[in-house]
């Protein structure tokens, strides 16, 4: 009975140490976040992979400017990878079968053409870190779509996006009933960027509708 007791007490001594372990280093990261940033995921890996590692569990965190991994050096100290989302190309997860034990592979491409693999990372605080690192990679995506689009029109000297009256109301002259031929130079200049994939559906008919309106 006294060495159950024991064994008992050495577990709970051990998973103290573990979890103090974690707590430092969570401790450690948070202290290098900038005024105003704050973790709104965090994920690690699952034990077995911190045996393999020397005890040194890796740490994902997700902010709302960036994902972080973070792990302790082998000698003391930590090793930092800061990726900032508009620099994060693509994120997936390959579960295992034995995800409860082995965990979830975590994998990072970026726009520069690195990979990263993080093996092993508890799947239930993996899940919602990939969703949230889904929906940055997304939202990044259609910012980039729209400062191309906009940088196309910039070249092709058309209107600017939510501008669509610097097309359909040019400098005004001494007359203005605009002619026929006016008109339709500025509709089919329109549809030309409509067709380029420069201007969106909503985008045309609101300058279409303006052009008409002056009629």
């Amino acid at each position: 009975m006294l060495a159950v007791q024991q064994k008992k007490e050495l577990k709970v001594k051990v998973f103290s140490s573990r979890e103090l372990r974690l707590r430092s280093a969570i401790s450690r990261l948070e202290s290098l976040l900038v005024a105003g940033e704050n973790i709104e995921h965090l994920a690690t890996q699952v034990w077995i992979f911190a045996l393999i590692n020397f005890k040194r569990r890796v740490i994902i965190v997700a902010t709302p400017m960036r994902m972080i991994i973070f792990k302790r050096g082998l000698f003391g100290g930590y090793d930092l990878t800061d990726i900032r989302w508009h620099d994060l190309e693509n994120a997936n997860i390959s579960e295992s079968f034995f995800e409860n034990i082995f965990g979830t592979s975590f994998l990072i491409k970026t726009r520069q053409g690195s990979t990263l693999i993080i093996k092993g990372v508890q799947s239930a605080q993996l899940r919602p870190l990939y969703v949230y690192s889904q929906q940055q990679e997304q939202s990044w995506r259609e910012k980039n779509r729209i400062r191309k689009i906009e940088e196309d029109r910039a070249k092709a000297g058309g209107i600017m996006i939510g501008n669509p009256t610097s097309m359909a109301n040019p400098t005004p002259s001494s007359n203005s009933n605009l002619g026929e031929d006016a008109v339709m130079i500025r509709i089919q200049k329109a549809k030309a960027l409509f067709d380029q994939g420069l201007m969106s559906d909503e985008e045309y008919e609101a300058v279409k509708a303006r052009i008409f309106n002056e009629l």
